[in-house]
């Protein structure tokens, strides 16, 4: 088998940020790397609405489904949804390079970068997408109509077919 550079990496939201990060720290385990609904900094409107999410504000957006409570604790031994929901609200508003995104790092990254949002995704901006292209030469950003935040779930094959167009 191969490195881990042979093989391409992909990550969604916050699976999107910890594969920029990796591929600004540890290039040589990345080859191509898919980040689909990714920021690589974090803006004060998405600071703003990523801090008033609270476990009731959760639980009231998704009842039902793979984000809902009742998802969560049947997956979990030993679930606490209200800890769940207070440690992700502290990673997402982390705006530190060293543990959340990777900001500036990111001119460190050598591999190409296919970035993939939804045209109507309000958590992974537009103007964040195409800064990131302009610094990574190579890069792609593409946008899905009528998509959203999570464009992977709600436009699979539009994402398939950007996926194995790069591959």
């Amino acid at each position: 088998m191969g490195s881990t550079a042979d093989f391409a990496e992909l990550g969604f939201s916050d699976g999107g940020i910890a594969g920029l990060r990796l591929a600004a720290h540890h290039p040589e385990r990345v080859g191509t790397l898919f980040a689909i609904g990714a920021d690589w900094t974090l803006t004060e409107a998405s600071r703003a609405f990523l801090s008033q999410v609270t476990p009731q504000w959760w639980r009231d957006r998704h009842q039902h489904g793979p984000y809902s409570e009742a998802a969560y604790t049947a997956r979990n031994p030993e679930p606490d949804f209200d800890r769940l929901v207070r440690e992700n609200v502290t990673m997402w508003i982390d705006d530190t390079t060293a543990t959340g995104y990777p900001g500036e790092d990111i001119r460190k990254i050598s591999a190409p970068v296919v970035m993939i949002r939804g045209a109507d995704d309000r958590l992974a901006g537009q103007d964040l997408a195409e800064a990131l292209r302009q610094m990574l030469p190579g890069s792609a950003l593409h946008e899905i109509p009528d998509a959203g935040h999570e464009v992977a779930a709600g436009r699979p094959a539009a994402v398939a077919e950007i996926v194995r167009a790069a591959g």
